[in-house]
């Protein structure tokens, strides 16, 4: 049993390396908004509202989840999300409450 405990423990660990290793590739240099052309975005599409691509240099149109419906559990990080909950919501249990 306490070999159980022990691979967990080590998986655990391998996981957050990877997970901090990853995030750190993502990170944007000081002057990357500086080198990109973004597309003037004034509005967005019925059930969209404004998000920013990647290191927040442009805006964009993203996926608006309404109230009760469901939403992905787990961002991946580093990445700008392609959709959020509408205003005065969050995600709580795959669910925009």
């Amino acid at each position: 049993m306490m070999a159980v405990f022990k691979i967990l423990a080590i998986c655990t660990i391998l996981f957050t390396i990877i997970i901090l290793n990853t995030s750190a590739l993502i990170m944007c240099p000081e002057d990357f908004c500086a080198n990109t052309t973004c597309t003037n975005v004034t509005s967005c599409p019925k059930g969209e509202t404004f998000g920013t691509t990647v290191c927040g240099c442009c805006n964009t149109c993203i996926t608006e989840i309404p109230k009760g419906e469901p939403c992905p559990k787990i961002p991946i990080i580093g990445v700008p999300p392609t959709w959020k909950c509408e205003a005065g919501t969050i995600c709580r249990n795959g669910i925009c409450s």
